[in-house]
């Protein structure tokens, strides 16, 4: 009984991290790797000058 207990809260604690996981990589994904390349651009184009319009 208590070894089965055992493993069933081992599984559970797995499957919390697989979760996490699974969470912290769709965050990362979705709002920062966005976010990156937009501050990214913005501090690139704030450094650059401007080019001639033709």
């Amino acid at each position: 009984m208590v070894e089965e207990l055992g493993s069933l809260i081992a599984a559970a604690f797995g499957a919390i991290q697989y979760i996490g996981g699974l969470i912290s990589m769709i965050l990362s994904v979705i709002v920062i790797q966005p976010l990156t390349v937009i501050w990214w651009s913005r501090l690139y184009l704030s450094m650059v000058e401007p080019a001639e319009e033709l």
